[in-house]
C-alpha cells in the first residue's frame, strides 16, 4: 500500500491491517458492516487472508505522538518488520536522489550525461528553494530539462517555493 496513511486514522480500515498483519497462521479478516451492494454481488462478510503486505508511509511509527494512533502503530509494529529509510534531513534525503539518479532513474530520459549532470546540480543548487525535495521533483526538472532551452527558468517558477523564488531574485540582484 502507498499513499495510503489515511487508512491509519480510519478506526475500520487499521483494525482491518492489523488482522492482514496478525502472526497467525490463519488470518480471517471479517467485517459485520451491513451492506446491500456486497451482499447483491454475492461478497461474503468475511475470507481468510493468505497475502503479504508492505506499507508505505510518511508517518514515523516509532516517533508518533498522536495519543489515539501510537497504541495501534505499536501493535502493527510488533507484528512487521519496520524499515525507517532516515531520510530526515536534506543531506539524506539529496543523497537518496543521487543514489537514484546514478542507479538509472533519468535514462528513459535520454538527456546524455551532461544534462543529466545539469538536472542534479539544479537541484543541489536550489535545495533550499525547493517547494519539495523528492525524486518527483528530480523528474519534473528533468521533463523541463528535455524539452525547453531555457529549462532552468522554467524549472525556478514551477519548483522553487515562493519564498525561494523571492530569494534567488534578492541573491541574484546583489
Amino acid at each position: 500500500f502507498d499513499d495510503c496513511d489515511s487508512a491509519l486514522f480510519d478506526e475500520l480500515q487499521l483494525n482491518m491491517m492489523k488482522a492482514a498483519m496478525d502472526t497467525k497462521k490463519k488470518r480471517k479478516l471479517c467485517w459485520m458492516k451491513e451492506s446491500t451492494a456486497l451482499e447483491k454481488s454475492d461478497i461474503p462478510n468475511s475470507f481468510v487472508f493468505e497475502g503479504s503486505i508492505i506499507f508505505l508511509s510518511n508517518i514515523k511509527f516509532d516517533q508518533c505522538k498522536v495519543r489515539k494512533l501510537a497504541p495501534h502503530l505499536e501493535a502493527i509494529m510488533s507484528r512487521v518488520h519496520y524499515l525507517d529509510l532516515c531520510l530526515d534531513t536534506r543531506r539524506e534525503q539529496l543523497l537518496r536522489v543521487k543514489q537514484v539518479v546514478d542507479a538509472g532513474m533519468l535514462k528513459d530520459r535520454k538527456l546524455g550525461k551532461k544534462l543529466e549532470s545539469e538536472v542534479v546540480n539544479y537541484v543541489y543548487d536550489n535545495v533550499d528553494h525547493l517547494a519539495e525535495l523528492s525524486l518527483r521533483t528530480v523528474l519534473k526538472v528533468a521533463d523541463l530539462a528535455q524539452f525547453d532551452d531555457n529549462w532552468q527558468k522554467a524549472a525556478s517558477y514551477t519548483c522553487l517555493s515562493h519564498q525561494g523564488r523571492k530569494t534567488k531574485m534578492i541573491e541574484a540582484q546583489q
